[in-house]
């Protein structure tokens, strides 16, 4: 299986994150040239997301898999952002800034 590690599409979140981006226009070619590959199996790839970014709402998240169903994606990896010692995340100036000191419970049906 292919992996894309995508985080998040929205250019605010993953500014946020000190993350340089490939544009989401980018990513979308990119993802339908690995879907081209084998076109009848949808299992061919999958997206890493990272939930609870700061910046990230319930609905930009809404928004981000209804994108991602849209170019095809339909195998997604979720992880739950963390704040790993004495980076500039677990800073607590960081997280009041960014307001980043809340939790998602994603459910996918």
């Amino acid at each position: 299986r292919m992996i894309v590690s995508l985080q998040d599409i929205n250019e605010e979140v993953l500014t946020n994150i000190n993350r340089p981006s490939i544009s989401w226009e980018d990513h979308k070619v990119l993802i339908k040239k690995m879907l081209a590959v084998a076109p009848e199996r949808k299992d061919i790839m999958a997206v890493q997301l990272i939930i609870g970014l700061p910046g990230q709402t319930y609905n930009s998240i809404v928004e981000m898999l209804c994108e991602l169903y849209r170019t095809g994606v339909r195998f997604y990896d979720a992880f739950a952002w963390t704040y790993l010692e004495n980076s500039p995340a677990a800073d607590p100036m960081y997280q009041k800034i960014h307001k980043s000191n809340f939790y998602f419970l994603l459910l996918i049906v």
